[in-house]
């Protein structure tokens, strides 16, 4: 294949020649009248059509010599009218105004890159400005404000209105060509060679057929004795559709080397027709086609071939917009020249874009064993939870070159997908260890979490151990210099006892949410980012079935937004914050924001089912006292973030998790009784929250709290627990009746009383707290 820099040099080289061709042509040419006649020719118009096609080949540089022409054959044509003496000075400043306008709005459009509102302005500019011009010229004042009747019966047995009609039609045409501003295309062959040869030969021919037919009079454009009906130029016109066919031959996957290829050989052969036309003919007119065939090979010229650097900015830009057409289009150019989807995929992710090079390797493809560092394209896999088409294929190349980043993928191909066969030898990858590598691991009832300390688990590089939960381990991570959480579920072969409080599908049901949970979760600055799942229900079956290395090594978990102020669990610990005038504010406060981050969830169509205060964080240490604390929270230092969206469930949909102290009766309830989720209980463990902060005591008794666990415990061991779940709505409800939050804020006390009623129909909405709560804080 021709190497990049020889296709740039014959590209440069062309132009030159191409260029120094029209002006030799045009130079020999020349005419022995006066330089003012000169530019009224046909040869004036064909030089400046060969030069604009050679040097800048766009629908603009078309677009300006129309324009240009036009002026020309507009000042030819008024210089050749009798004027009436009454009708000289009128006529005459009208003529001047119309080439000037014409002249100064189409290079103020030449050099505006228009939208669709160019062409409607450029239209109205034409027609409210220079068409009443080029009338008052020709027709002068009075027939411009003549009845419209008796002035279209004037202007029909006016031999004038032919030429009149044709100026005023380029003008409009050469405004439309300049208000067009397409965005760049890739070079190919059937576009930019196939269909762009002929056009500038074809519709000079059609356009010279039209001017003899019609009696236009186009003297500046076309020779008189030049239509389709002149032989050579019928011919050249036949001729030139070859392109076509040879744009769809062989040659369509080499467009750089076919456009080169066309343009020297139109340049070669318009060289030899003219030496041989001055030396057979007599017309005065060999100039046309030689001209013409140098207009058409500059066409096709290719441009942009020397930088592929900005075809590849251009691929980037038309990815992030979402534009996989004119996206296909660009890979397929920088692969005519040498330039594969392979190469393009190793490039783009040592460079950090990895939305292109994972959509490359996704839509071509791609030889790994050819690109140098597979690792940073892994990265990318591992940043944003997409795979290749192909990741069998890239797992492959990984294991005989770099055998931990193939563990690596692997754990996330297990997370993430689907495909037996493919999971099948993620699963081979992290079982067949060294000898050398392996270490005792305990059971999952003793499990040590230190053992994941300073491991790397899907790009995530562990640090410290942060805190075992109710329901899992968390650890401090990091990636790029960045801190993260990440969450790991205790996994036990569980007790009936465990089970009243975290059920095995709490983990794996996340598996198909995980890309909304985390649009979600961005969706307003009140919520914990979350910036993974990986979850497999197939994994999580295996290392409950004894497969501790791929616990060790894959086990589920979500990432997520690493809050270094704590929870607001542990701010009622500080006495000093809890007992100041400053209070009631600070809890206010962090409701109205769990609050805001709950009605996103709920607009979003779904439950979040974990609200309490251990799910309540900080972004940062809020203060040692209430002024301190409410002085972060009100200027937005210390942010609040409802955390921990790995229980969320749709609305309606099953719920398999609660926390006795914050939930309703009625959430245990719909999970034995598998009935649906719903936002009225997220509104009243938020209350539940906000009575735990004002009081420093569990909102449900110790009683209802026990009657719910052991509800669950019967359903576990089948047997009645409908009756102990009656009795534990009954003793909410009585609790219920005599509660109340003394020396607490009126409107707050009673908001969270009806947050917290045992009947869901009567509790408010989330966006009802919101607005509550805003009102109270005023």
């Amino acid at each position: 294949m021709m190497s990049q820099r020889l296709l740039a040099k014959w590209s440069t080289s062309l132009k030159i020649v191409g260029a120094i061709e029209a002006i030799t042509i045009a130079f020999l040419s020349l005419s022995k009248d006066s330089p003012q006649t000169l530019l009224y020719t046909p040869l004036t118009f064909l030089t400046l059509l060969s030069l604009g096609s050679v040097l800048k080949h766009s629908l603009k540089t078309y677009g300006l010599i129309v324009s240009v022409s036009t002026v020309f054959l507009f000042s030819e044509t008024m210089g050749d009218l009798s004027m009436n003496v009454n009708q000289l000075n009128v006529k005459a400043l009208a003529s001047i105004l119309a080439s000037v306008l014409l002249i100064i709005i189409s290079f103020l459009l030449y050099f505006h890159k228009g939208t669709w509102k160019t062409f409607v302005v450029s239209s109205l500019l034409y027609l409210l400005l220079v068409f009443p011009l080029i009338w008052i010229a020709f027709f002068g004042f009075e027939n411009y404000v003549h009845p419209i009747l008796n002035l279209w019966a004037s202007i029909e047995n006016s031999p004038s209105f032919p030429t009149y009609a044709s100026i005023s039609l380029l003008g409009l045409i050469a405004f439309l060509m300049l208000s067009y501003s397409p965005g760049v295309k890739p070079f190919q062959s059937f576009r930019s060679v196939g269909l762009t040869y002929p056009s500038i030969i074809l519709i000079y021919s059609a356009s010279a057929l039209l001017n003899q037919e019609l009696s236009l009079n186009l003297t500046t454009m076309f020779p008189s004795n030049v239509t389709i009906t002149f032989p050579p130029l019928l011919w050249l016109a036949v001729i030139s559709l070859i392109s076509i066919p040879l744009s769809l031959s062989s040659l369509k996957d080499r467009p750089l080397v076919l456009g080169l290829s066309l343009a020297s050989a139109s340049f070669a052969a318009s060289a030899l027709i003219f030496i041989l036309s001055k030396l057979v003919f007599t017309s005065g007119y060999d100039y046309v086609i030689p001209l013409l065939l140098t207009s058409s090979g500059g066409s096709v010229i290719p441009r942009g071939i020397t930088d592929p650097d900005k075809v590849k900015s251009r691929l980037i830009s038309v990815l992030k917009q979402g534009n996989y057409g004119s996206a296909r289009r660009y890979v397929n150019f920088l692969n005519s020249i040498g330039v594969t989807p392979t190469e393009l995929v190793c490039q783009l992710s040592r460079e950090g874009n990895c939305e292109a090079s994972l959509w490359l390797a996704s839509s071509y493809k791609v030889e790994y064993d050819s690109c140098g560092d597979l690792k940073a394209l892994v990265n990318c896999i591992l940043a944003t939870g997409k795979f290749p088409r192909d990741v069998s294929q890239l797992l492959v190349a990984l294991e005989r070159r770099d055998r931990l980043t193939a563990e690596k993928l692997a754990g996330l191909v297990l997370a993430k997908t689907n495909d037996e066969r493919t999971r099948e030898m993620a699963r081979r990858l992290i079982s067949t260890r060294k000898v050398e590598e392996r270490v005792d691991l305990p059971s999952l009832s003793n499990w040590d979490p230190s053992l994941w300390i300073n491991r790397e688990l899907y790009g995530y590089q562990v640090r410290s151990f942060v805190g075992k939960g109710g329901t899992a381990y968390v650890f401090l991570t990091e990636r790029g210099g960045a801190k993260y959480a990440m969450k790991i579920p205790l996994l036990t072969a569980s007790s009936n006892a465990e089970r009243t409080r975290l059920s095995k599908s709490t983990f794996t049901d996340l598996a198909g949410e995980s890309s909304k949970l985390q649009e979600i979760s961005a969706k307003t600055d009140d919520m914990v980012t979350l910036y993974g799942i990986f979850v497999d229900r197939t994994t999580i079956k295996e290392i409950l079935s004894g497969n501790l290395e791929l616990y060790l090594k894959s086990p589920p978990a979500m990432v997520m937004e690493y809050m270094e102020g704590g929870d607001a669990e542990s701010i009622l610990s500080n006495q000093n914050v809890f007992h100041s005038a400053q209070w009631e504010r600070i809890v206010a406060f962090i409701l109205l924001k769990v609050a805001n981050a709950l009605s996103v969830v709920h607009s979003e169509g779904y439950v979040h089912l974990d609200v309490k205060t251990k799910n309540v964080f900080f972004t940062s240490n809020p203060g040692s006292t209430g002024g301190e604390v409410l002085q972060s929270l009100l200027t937005g230092r210390v942010k609040v973030k409802l955390g921990d969206l790995g229980a969320s469930r749709r609305v309606g949909g099953t719920i398999d998790q609660y926390t006795p102290e914050y939930c309703p009766v009625d959430q245990v309830e719909a999970m034995l009784n598998r009935g649906g989720a719903s936002p009225k209980m997220d509104v009243f463990s938020l209350g539940a929250t906000g009575y735990k902060l004002l009081t420093g005591r569990a909102l449900n008794p110790v009683n209802v709290i026990n009657l719910m666990d052991k509800a669950v415990e019967d359903y576990v061991e089948k047997r009645d627990y409908k009756q102990t779940l009656a009795q534990a709505s009954l003793n909410y409800q009585r609790f219920y009746m005599t509660l109340s939050l003394k020396d607490v804020n009126q409107d707050l006390a009673k908001l969270i009383k009806e947050m917290v009623n045992p009947d869901p129909t009567r509790r408010p909405s989330a966006h009802q707290v919101v607005s509550a709560l805003s009102s109270t804080l005023r």
